[in-house]
Order: C-alpha cells, then sequence, then structure tokens
C-alpha cells in the first residue's frame, strides 16, 4: 500500500526526499545540497520562511530551543507537515 501512495504521489515523495536527505546532511555532516533562499538571491531581504532550513536542522539535532531561535514556527510546521501527510495517507487508504 505504501509503494502505491508514493507512486500516485511521486513528485512530492522526491522533493521530500532531497529535502529529508539534504537536512541530515546539513545536521550531521559538512555536505550542504539544499537551494539557496532564491528570495535572498533576488531581492537581498529575507523572507518569511528563511531560517526554516536551519531550524529543521537543529529539530533533527533535537535542538528545540535554537531551531526556536532560527524560526519560530519551526515546530508547529514540522508537526503540521507530518500531520498532512498522515491524513493524506489515511484517506488514500480508505479509497483503496
Amino acid at each position: 500500500m505504501l509503494i502505491a501512495y508514493l507512486r500516485k504521489r511521486i513528485v512530492w515523495a522526491g522533493i521530500l526526499l532531497y529535502a529529508g536527505i539534504g537536512i541530515v546532511l546539513d545536521a550531521f555532516t559538512a555536505y550542504d545540497i539544499l537551494p539557496p533562499c532564491l528570495w535572498r538571491r533576488l531581492f537581498g531581504g529575507t523572507c518569511p520562511g528563511c531560517g526554516l532550513t536551519t531550524a529543521f536542522t537543529h529539530l533533527v539535532r533535537l535542538e528545540f530551543r535554537t531551531a526556536i531561535d532560527a524560526h519560530p514556527l519551526s515546530p508547529l510546521i514540522a508537526l503540521l507537515l507530518v500531520a498532512c501527510i498522515v491524513i493524506d495517507y489515511r484517506k488514500f487508504v480508505q479509497r483503496s
């Protein structure tokens, strides 16, 4: 069932897999494979999402205070992301 779900959501699964690998690599190694902030590159200022990658890196390391300092909404956004994935998967299973 999980394989069928991933096949239906192949683009989202690929994006989340790439982001997840990038965040884990950034958290535990010196490799940074994630693209830079496009908003900052184009306009020079910060966007509402600036600091999320850094915050997620700290969440992976279980450094919650530092994650909140990097982006105050990062724990909420992480929980909402997980909740959306779980809800979508449950709906997919019910329809199948």
